[in-house]
């Protein structure tokens, strides 16, 4: 990738995730995402019930689209988006 090494991966039973080394400026860390249907609507969702949008939406041609938010009194997550036509996990 553009920004450096990434290692994505597909478990055998479907779910799928990635890895990349951390930079200098970063604390080893991982992020939780939850696959949504309607990134606009988790958005919204997200934003009515308290969450503070702390990246707001990403593209990535060919693969999706996601934001980071923060939980209230709670940790950061992101929703994740899959581009249109992309298999969709059941």
């Amino acid at each position: 990738m553009p920004q450096g090494e990434y290692l994505a991966y597909e478990a055998p039973g479907g779910g799928r995730g990635g890895i990349r080394p951390v930079r200098p400026t970063e604390s080893p860390a991982s992020l939780s995402y939850v696959r949504v249907s309607d990134l606009s609507r988790a958005l919204d969702q997200v934003s009515r019930s308290g969450g503070k949008i702390v990246l707001p939406p990403v593209h990535l041609p060919g693969m999706g689209s996601f934001f980071w938010f923060q939980a209230p009194g709670g940790p950061i997550l992101a929703c994740w988006q899959d581009a249109p036509g992309e298999p969709k996990e059941e």
